[in-house]
């Protein structure tokens, strides 16, 4: 005897075929008698109200009042349908600290704007002319934060930062160099808003950009200035929705006294980059404040450089499971090797699917 049904969508490997559930035991059943037999199915990707008409066989011929009808609602079958990148969610412009780089050598700040040397207290130390070279830095042996600017000077107990007046305002660190690998010729030493000198408890001297939001993004350097503009809109979707993650949900970086760090988080190159990348910068504000969320929740969005075909889930790289980081096919990375952790987006497949048309919510989802 045989179970049939004529909805094929709800068929699993475990049927006989897309139409026979399985076949059951020839022994007679008693008058009176009950038997249980499971009936496996898979939820088709689409929620509803379904019915299945089930019918029982014998040799491929019905049996009369043998059939039966099995009412079944698919609830949210594809976590995608939870997920959101449009201004149902718009941030206002946040506080980020990053951890731009580490040193031991004494930095040189000047910048065209007013700025005020105060302590992490609030406590104002002094005024910087606009255009004066202030020498900043950390001294091992009294262990205190000094600065000297013209014949002023100070030192402090605590950690010092330079703060302006104007929150668009930036700075040069002049005897810093980190040159692009591209050019030779750009070298990320300017920076928007705050500077801050602190000695962490890794025992490591940071300097740390404070700024707002849609400024630090201005600075990222995860991609190309070229790219298709809703690759790059898609770009500052996912970036802003880690680093605001990130910022809710502290830990990383908690013994360093910043949110996220310049290179091993995301790469932030500060207002060099932002200067040399208008279309990033255009991307940006069109999509400005708009992050990732997951039932309603804005949610970590990891990103990498390329995938071998498909991507992986959260659970099998990082031991987590998050219903918006499953497993998705990426045609345009077939036959490639992986590069990166495999969460999330694939940089290169979701470059080419804005070149083929999507949109960057559509890529976003996807993902």
């Amino acid at each position: 005897m045989a179970g049939t049904n004529t909805d094929t969508s709800f068929s699993t490997t475990g049927w006989i075929d897309n139409n026979t559930i399985a076949e059951f035991s020839t022994e007679p059943i008693k008058k009176g008698q009950t038997e249980i037999y499971p009936i496996p199915l898979i939820a088709p990707n689409r929620a509803g109200v379904f019915t299945l008409h089930f019918s029982l066989l014998v040799n491929g011929a019905k049996i009369e009042g043998g059939n039966f009808d099995l009412p079944v609602t698919v609830v949210n079958p594809n976590p995608q349908e939870n997920l959101a990148a449009t201004s149902d969610i718009i941030i206002d412009d946040p506080r980020m600290r990053i951890g731009s780089f580490t040193t031991e050598e004494p930095m040189e700040f000047i910048s065209t704007f007013d700025y005020t040397i105060k302590d992490t207290d609030g406590l104002e130390l002094g005024k910087i002319i606009p255009g004066t070279k202030t020498l900043v830095f950390y001294n091992e042996e009294s262990k205190k934060y000094s600065a000297s600017w013209g014949e002023q000077a100070i030192s402090s107990d605590k950690p010092l930062r330079l703060v302006p007046t104007d929150l668009n305002a930036y700075f040069s660190i002049s005897n810093h160099e980190l040159l692009a690998r591209w050019g030779h010729k750009v070298n990320y030493n300017e920076f928007r808003d705050t500077f801050e000198i602190r000695l962490a408890e890794t025992g490591y001297i940071w300097i740390i950009n404070e700024l707002g939001m849609e400024n630090y993004l201005k600075g990222m350097a995860e991609e190309s200035d070229s790219s298709h503009i809703e690759f790059l809109k898609t770009m500052a979707v996912v970036e802003r929705s880690y680093a605001y993650y990130h910022l809710k949900n502290p830990g990383k970086h908690l013994a360093g006294g910043f949110v996220l760090d310049a290179d091993y988080d995301q790469v932030y190159r500060g207002y060099v980059r932002e200067k040399i990348s208008p279309n990033m910068v255009a991307a940006i504000e069109e999509t400005r404040g708009m992050v990732v969320t997951y039932n309603g929740d804005p949610v970590y969005t990891p990103y990498f450089a390329r995938s071998n075909g498909k991507t992986k889930s959260a659970k099998v790289v990082w031991g987590t499971d998050q219903p918006w980081l499953q497993p998705v096919v990426a045609p345009y990375d077939k036959g490639k090797t992986l590069w990166g952790h495999g969460v999330g987006m694939s940089a290169r497949d979701g470059l080419y699917r804005a070149k083929d048309g999507a949109t960057w919510d559509a890529i976003v989802k996807y993902y």
